[in-house]
């Protein structure tokens, strides 16, 4: 005689059945709820369903700084802050290199840049005692216009843009083609670290 089929409980085999059909719908349910979360995210920030494109853009730009360069100030004997925004480097010693870079480029405004043209940045390096050594092609000093006042306006349009930005460094060393000089113009001791001076700045 043929066996009658079980009317029991409903076998493994077909729960799993009947879970595999609900499985696509709970997909695609979770799909239209991030959809329109999305939508309702770009509708409330942007007013639209596509941001700007120059949103867009600035998303994937990497964020700034703004530091201060020191510039020597025509109109009064001593230095002013020029505003510049850089992009931050991955180390402390990368960025501060990029903003004596800056310093170096010159003022976009009415400062007077107190290096000359064609000094170049040589190498920047902090040593553990927390003192940047900046050391610049010999222009810094063979290209000087020389006198006193100059030459402090030198030193410390370098030295302030360095300390006065950056409060994790001290102290500033000055070196010519990688050697330590007495002066740049024969004025200002460079034998020693420096300081930052805000005396000096309007």
């Amino acid at each position: 005689m043929a066996q009658k089929k079980s009317k029991g409980r409903p076998t493994s085999r077909s729960r799993k059945k009947k879970a595999s059909r609900k499985l696509p719908w709970f997909r695609i349910v979770i799909c239209c709820l991030l959809l329109v979360g999305v939508f309702l995210y770009l509708r409330g920030r942007y007013g639209t369903l596509f941001p700007p494109l120059d949103t867009l853009k600035k998303s994937y730009q990497a964020d700034t700084i703004s530091v201060d360069l020191y510039y020597a100030d025509p109109e009064r004997d001593g230095l002013k802050a020029e505003p510049r925004d850089i992009t931050p480097a991955s180390s402390l010693s990368e960025t501060i290199t990029s903003t004596v870079l800056e310093l170096i480029r010159g003022p976009r405004g009415n400062l007077i840049n107190a290096i000359p043209e064609q000094t170049r940045l040589e190498d920047l390096r902090i040593d553990g005692d927390g003192v940047v050594w900046v050391d610049f092609s010999s222009h810094l000093s063979s290209a000087h216009p020389g006198g006193s006042s100059a030459e402090i306006i030198t030193v410390y349009s370098i030295v302030n843009t360095v300390l006065l930005n950056f409060q994790a460094v001290d102290k500033v060393r000055l070196l010519i083609d990688g050697t330590t000089v007495d002066t740049l113009a024969g004025h200002i001791d460079c034998t020693k670290p420096f300081v930052a001076d805000r005396g000096l700045i309007h």
